[in-house]
């Protein structure tokens, strides 16, 4: 499994690359908010479930807060060693905050709602691209989670690149159950779900006509459940 790279080639080395290159659909959704209040833009808060090596923060403006969810500290270390990826040195180059949240994310932000949601204006979820997925990150209860941490006109960016399972009928499913809507943003490299009201999705597509697709309305629901999910309906 590819957990991210990054170019050695002076000029490029901030650069974002693999499945966060800028025509990606996380791409799309950092730029899109970045854009939303044309010449006077906001700061952004922006939760990571699944550190990688830190590519994330390519897209980190002043006055932005990133919160990071990561459950296997060996990976944090590596990300933020800068004899190795130099992405998390971003952050401070360009004033911007970055906060690490070490456990089990879903058990993270049910902890944090207690106090209040986070007001999130984008959740990137990108810990879907092994063959032992964690299903309960992908649940409809885990779903709503999300979406009670996300700011009025939030997005969700669901990473579902999968060499061995079909995530898009899960996603496109889940959200039914909520007002969202859904894109689909895919290239030769990732496969992104976004998810949000119908008003920013709509925004969203026409912003990108080119590159954001709207599925279908799923026929039959797959809807995966804390106790109860079915994997093999969806293997490729």
């Amino acid at each position: 499994i590819l957990h991210g790279a990054q170019y050695l080639e002076t000029g490029r080395e901030f650069e974002p690359t693999s499945y966060y290159t800028q025509d990606s659909g996380v791409g799309y959704a950092m730029q899109y908010l970045d854009a939303r209040n044309g010449d006077q833009p906001k700061p952004k808060r922006v939760a990571m479930l699944g550190l990688g090596v830190g590519t994330i923060a390519a897209y980190c403006k002043p006055g932005d807060l990133f919160r990071v969810y990561e459950i296997n500290q060996q990976v944090i270390d590596i990300a933020t060693d800068p004899e190795i990826f130099t992405f998390w040195s971003l952050f401070e180059q360009r004033n911007a905050e970055a906060q690490v949240v070490v456990g089990d994310a879903r058990l993270s932000l049910e902890n944090e709602l207690r106090n209040g949601s986070q007001n999130f204006d984008l959740m990137v979820l990108d810990v879907f691209s092994g063959d032992a997925i964690p299903v309960h990150l992908l649940t409809e209860a885990a779903f709503r989670l999300y979406l009670q941490h996300l700011a009025d006109g939030g997005m969700l960016a669901i990473h579902i690149s999968n060499r061995h399972l079909d995530l898009l009928p899960v996603v496109n499913s889940t959200a039914q159950r909520f007002p969202v809507d859904c894109a689909f943003v895919s290239t030769d490299i990732s496969e992104w779900m976004i998810c949000a009201s119908p008003e920013t999705i709509a925004n969203f597509e026409a912003t990108y006509p080119d590159a954001v697709q709207l599925p279908a309305k799923p026929s039959e629901l797959i809807i995966w459940q804390d106790d109860f999910s079915d994997v093999f309906s969806i293997v490729k």
